[in-house]
């Protein structure tokens, strides 16, 4: 089980996010963060810190790491230049090669990631990861503990919430969400006021 380093007053957010996953999806998460700890070692990473670099970039993360690791300023919220860097030059030391530092800047990207508004910005990745998760009802992908809308259609406060529970991304207007849920090719049907996969309803 991992251990996450952060504050009480996160309520130990991290722990319980990879601890409340279905059992097999769990495992496959911590296998991630170790690999990635790993890759980064003697770098002092933390758990949480991994988690962040695998809830961007999921199974692609060793990849995207191994691809160009100054990259990890851009796309994961809360590692910046600086840690990017340290982390960069311990890969760069264990591949034997040299990246470059010259990456687009994280507004430049967030141009193509923000569905509206907000705080945050989600990346190609994320939203295949989201594609995937939306297909499924909510009851099915989120914790078991979540007080849900609908535990088998998706709405605007349960998919608010799972956003920034998985990705660390929030936007300030519902609007931004129907744009996302469009994205995923989630339409609203009035019948059970929630927003369902665009399959189901042709498939009827």
């Amino acid at each position: 089980m991992l251990r996450y380093h952060v504050k009480e007053n996160n309520k130990d957010r991290a722990y319980r996010e990879v601890s409340m996953f279905p059992i097999q999806e769990k495992r496959n998460i911590e296998e991630q963060i170790k690999k990635i700890i790993d890759l980064a070692a003697p770098y002092p990473m933390t758990d949480r810190l991994a988690f962040k670099i695998y809830r961007a970039y999921g199974a692609k993360s060793i990849e995207r790491m191994t691809q160009n690791p100054y990259a990890l300023a851009r796309d994961v919220f809360g590692i910046g230049e600086q840690t990017a860097t340290e982390i960069a030059k311990v890969i760069e030391k264990k591949l034997g090669k040299t990246f470059s530092p010259d990456i687009p800047t994280k507004a430049t990207t967030a141009k193509h990631a923000h569905c509206g508004p907000g705080n945050g910005k989600l990346s190609p990745e994320n939203l295949e990861i989201l594609k995937q998760k939306l297909q499924t009802p909510p009851a099915k992908v989120v914790p078991c503990d979540w007080r849900l809308n609908n535990r088998h259609f998706w709405t605007i406060p349960d998919l608010r919430r799972a956003v920034e529970w998985w990705f660390d991304v929030t936007w300030a207007h519902d609007s931004s969400y129907r744009n996302l849920l469009k994205k995923c090719n989630l339409v609203y049907n009035r019948k059970v006021k929630a927003f369902v996969p665009a399959s189901a309803l042709n498939g009827q």
